[in-house]
């Protein structure tokens, strides 16, 4: 079965928890995982552990291992699908690692609840591939491109859009005290939203542009056109899919080129 939980676009940086009870095959997995470039990888070492992990911050793929807790990885999927880490446990998009296993046991993992199977000893490129399955299955089921960003991250980006369109007039209305407190505040805001996102371009330009405007403190010292590019390079990192990763790129080092040369025509 392929999840309902909201999978990031290709080349966003993707959530794993590894739950095993051995450091030792914790480490391979988390390894392999990592190999992606995108892989940030947490642990647990029961099913107590993960099902408290899970309810209160789901990752976005799970990988158990069969034998962990003696044989109880299909137990912890069957609690997660059973609703005892509550929604986000029916939801979540699992991969399980196995000793070698007669297509039985991979009938029963399926039947269970578990997305994808992986065999051990594996190879890094296995594992790659199941979680680019897992990422095209969840496209799939939505009716999109795998390279398109989830309803969840388009939703949160048109938010980031009505910050940019608050912050444009916000702008315009300055100098003010009562519009400089709320410029600031509003800038805090969007970088928060962009934290929620988890995307790293994003991030850095919103933190770019809520640092500077700290930085300057007053209306008076503050550079329009400083402003006006982080605004701009923002409302293009949101229109921009996460997938398309050079041009985004292009945007923020573009940016950083930009408010470069104007602090540096300003001083």
């Amino acid at each position: 079965m392929i999840s309902l939980a909201a999978i990031p676009s290709e080349d966003a940086p993707l959530r794993f928890l590894v739950v095993d009870d051995r450091q030792f095959q914790r480490r391979l997995a988390a390894d392999a995982l990592r190999s992606t470039g995108r892989g940030i990888v947490s642990y647990a070492g029961t099913i107590e552990e993960c099902l408290s992990l899970v309810s209160v911050a789901p990752p976005d793929i799970l990988v158990v291992d069969w034998d962990f807790e003696n044989g109880s990885g299909l137990r912890l999927v069957e609690l997660l699908r059973a609703g005892k880490a509550g929604e986000a446990g029916r939801k979540l998009s699992v991969i399980m690692l196995a000793e070698r296993r007669r297509q039985k046991d991979i009938d029963t993992a399926r039947e269970a609840g578990v997305d994808e199977f992986v065999v051990r000893p594996f190879s890094v490129q296995t594992v790659q591939r199941r979680v680019r399955s897992i990422e095209q299955k969840r496209a799939h089921a939505e009716g999109r491109s795998a390279t398109d960003d989830s309803p969840e991250v388009q939703i949160r980006k048109g938010l980031v859009r009505m910050y940019i369109e608050r912050l444009s007039g916000l702008l315009a209305a300055l100098p003010g005290a009562g519009e400089t407190r709320d410029f600031t505040l509003t800038c805090a805001q969007l970088n928060v939203l962009a934290n929620d996102l988890r995307e790293p371009m994003l991030i850095s330009a919103t933190f770019s542009l809520s640092n500077y405007v700290k930085s300057v403190g007053s209306e008076q010292r503050l550079n329009h056109s400083v402003v006006e590019a982080h605004l701009q390079a923002v409302l293009q990192l949101a229109e921009l899919p996460n997938s398309q990763i050079e041009i985004r790129r292009t945007v923020t080092d573009e940016l950083k080129r930009l408010v470069a040369k104007k602090l540096g025509r300003a001083a």
